[in-house]
């Protein structure tokens, strides 16, 4: 059966292990929650990116089909808008009144411009033309229709009834007319003289076999284009060559450069004359990490961005497909993954919360078991102690009670009755001094030893224990050797002090063969006091040593003069330098003797 001191080793460890097991519990814990967070943040980047790489893939194919549909569209409108002039060259009353002033030659056009004006209006024929292209212009919702002679005079136009009107001034110098006169059809961008506003000129060369004897032209506002296009789902653009916006769904878009989505842009010049623009104004920039290849910052807004080639020479149309709903769909998406980590985590604790309570049961299950088995070795000890007690008080008191009766019974003589009392006196000595050890070990192993500590001579307190063994020494002719001069101050215990004197030099003596020396040594080193006794008795075997400072335990060497010995009194000797917090070492070799040391501190802890 295991002793209290085995069971208190057992649930130290006990102890220990569980705070080990805790830790190992908590690190598995952390480890798995920031395990089980970076996975999750890593699959739900992962999983979003995947979602909106799907999602993207799909808009720029929906944006593309959209793109393939307005550009038709685009390029039925300009189709439309060059073949109006080329059907109205056609007309005969217009060609006629084209001709009627053609013929006039330098005559009309050298007229002051008022005066031309004046001619043209007065003219019914030219009014006739010229309301029926201010018809042609309302239903089809053109801005201008209007004819020029070959001079670049214009005779007819739609607005000829406007207070401010186009009839009589020259056009013959603008790149519209000429492209018409050289290559019978023309097409052209510019900034509007008059309005100030971007148009589209498309222009016809009315022919004759002689000829090109004028040119019918019809402008449109980007405005106007920019709302057919409007009609789409998403953001449309034309875009001329430059990278210039020529007309957008978005009217805030017209006449902005495409930045880095184009490949060139105009000099200052052509920014200046062409456009109308003082600064080139950049529309796009390329997202520092695109989400898709189409994708692009236009006006401080991500859009997807697709181009297609128009029929039209020189112009592009560009679809754009906002997609801001991307970091709107990321919000959901990050909050899941953000709820599955905190999942993760909550389990992790709970877990770490489970495995920290089955450690703690079967913690407890094992200190229980401990202090149950300490409980019944601590009553079995009892039962020893009060065996041990009962044995070693049975045989003393049954001399004193056998030489008590002795001498009430029996008349005896002064020299024999001295005799008898001395042996009593003697046995009741050995009594109390049992009775004494037997209190000071219950006393020591119910924690309620207190020392009363107070400055000592640590030199006069040896010398005085020491001189008190020397009877005792003398009655087994062993000679007591003390090493003890000089003042060797200490704070300890007084009486407890004496006791482990006592005991160490008693038992040397106990031990030692008559005719042997028992040497008593007392020093000082690095603030602590060292108390030393050397026998020369039979030494302590290996086998012994485990036994030393335990109760009751009594070791193979015997007294050597017949003494009792009660296997207490080293156990009281380790209790009283502990609590002083000093040490105990013993060296021996067997037939050598032994030494047994005590140090302790010069001053109290904490003093």
């Amino acid at each position: 059966m295991e002793g209290p001191r085995d069971s208190t080793e057992r649930i130290d460890t006990a102890h220990a292990a569980l705070a080990a097991r805790l830790r190992r519990i908590h690190r598995i814990a952390i480890v798995a929650a920031v395990f089980w967070v970076a996975v999750t943040l890593l699959c739900t980047v992962w999983v979003s990116s995947r979602i909106i790489s799907n999602r993207l893939a799909q808009a720029a194919q929906e944006n593309e089909r959209e793109g393939k549909a307005v550009a038709g569209v685009v390029d039925r409108v300009f189709h439309e808008l060059a073949a109006i002039p080329q059907v109205m060259s056609r007309n005969k009353e217009l060609r006629a009144v084209v001709d009627r002033y053609n013929a006039r030659g330098r005559a009309f056009a050298d007229l002051p411009e008022l005066q031309r004006i004046q001619q043209l209006k007065n003219d019914s024929d030219a009014a006739s033309v010229s309301r029926r292209l201010a018809l042609v212009a309302s239903e089809l919702n053109y801005d201008l229709v209007f004819a020029a002679t070959a001079s670049g005079i214009l005779v007819v136009s739609s607005d000829w009834e406007r207070p401010v009107s186009f009839l009589g001034i020259r056009v013959g110098d603008r790149e519209y007319f000429q492209q018409a006169l050289t290559a019978t059809t023309g097409q052209w961008f510019a900034i509007a003289r008059v309005t100030k506003g971007p148009v589209f000129f498309f222009s016809a060369a009315i022919e004759e076999d002689r000829g090109s004897t004028g040119v019918v032209v019809l402008r449109q506002t980007t405005e106007s284009v920019g709302s057919w296009l409007a009609s789409s789902q998403h953001t449309t653009l034309i875009v001329d060559k430059a990278g210039m916006v020529m007309a957008s769904s978005r009217p805030e878009f017209a006449l902005r450069h495409l930045g880095a989505l184009a490949d060139t842009k105009p000099d200052a010049a052509t920014l200046r004359e062409v456009y109308g623009q003082e600064t080139l104004r950049g529309l796009a920039t390329r997202p520092a990490h695109p989400l898709h290849e189409a994708a692009w910052i236009i006006d401080e807004h991500p859009y997807l961005v697709t181009r297609l080639a128009l029929t039209v020479p020189d112009y592009s149309l560009l679809v754009l497909s906002s997609i801001d709903w991307v970091e709107r769909d990321l919000i959901p998406q990050y909050l899941i993954g953000a709820l599955a980590a905190l999942f993760g985590v909550l389990v992790a604790l709970l877990g770490d919360r489970r495995a920290s309570s089955l450690a703690r049961r079967r913690h407890d299950e094992i200190v229980t078991a401990a202090l149950n088995e300490k409980l019944t070795a601590l009553n079995a000890e009892k039962d020893r102690y009060l065996g041990i007690a009962a044995h070693d008080l049975r045989n003393p008191l049954s001399s004193v009670r056998g030489l008590s009766e002795l001498m009430l019974e029996t008349a005896l003589e002064p020299p024999q009755e001295r005799e008898f009392l001395e042996a009593i006196h003697r046995t009741s000595d050995e009594m109390l001094g049992l009775v004494n050890d037997l209190l000071d070990v219950s006393l020591i192993e119910s924690g309620k030893l207190e020392l009363r500590r107070s400055e000592q001579d640590v030199s006069k307190l040896v010398q005085r224990r020491v001189r008190l063994l020397e009877p005792y020494a003398r009655t087994k002719k062993i000679e007591l050797k003390l090493a003890a001069d000089g003042v060797q101050r200490a704070s300890i215990d007084a009486a407890r002090y004496g006791q482990v004197v006592d005991n160490l030099v008693g038992n040397a003596i106990k031990f030692s063969p008559p005719g042997t020396e028992v040497r008593v040594a007392l020093r000082s080193t690095d603030g602590s006091i060292a108390f030393s006794v050397q026998d020369q008795g039979p030494g302590i075997p290996e086998a012994d040593r485990k036994l030393l400072f335990r109760s009751f335990r009594k070791l193979s060497a015997r007294p050597t003069g017949g003494e009792k010995s009660t296997g207490l009194g080293l156990a009281i000797v380790k209790k009283i330098v502990d609590a002083h917090g000093g040490s105990i070492d013993v060296a021996s070799a067997p037939g050598g003797g032994a030494r047994f040391t005590v140090t302790t501190p010069s001053t109290a802890a904490g003093a």
